[in-house]
């Protein structure tokens, strides 16, 4: 088991909970658990697979009522271009 790792699961997590090793049809928790950003009311539901012989633990997290959220506006894309307007800025124009 490796300390201080970024992939460390969150304390009262199911993924933390080493007394489990599995957890076929999940567990509600409260969301904030592992989205701290989450309102206190919202909910997700946890299901943990463990991998003893590879220190391993996958948990797959399933949101059920998230609130939807306003679009973030704060990042622009640049424009991008399909394949044709690449050719066609390259100057290779199709033939008809």
């Amino acid at each position: 088991k490796r300390e201080g790792d970024p992939q460390e699961p969150p304390q009262g997590s199911l993924a933390a909970a080493l007394e489990i090793q599995n957890e076929w049809r999940g567990v509600q928790l409260a969301a904030s658990i592992w989205c701290p950003n989450e309102a206190q009311h919202m909910t997700l539901r946890e299901f943990k697979h463990s991998y003893p012989g590879r220190d391993r633990v996958l948990t797959l997290l399933i949101l059920e009522s998230a609130e939807p959220r306003a679009l973030d506006t704060t990042w622009h894309d640049e424009t991008t271009q399909d394949s044709f307007e690449r050719f066609a800025a390259g100057g290779q124009h199709p033939d008809r």
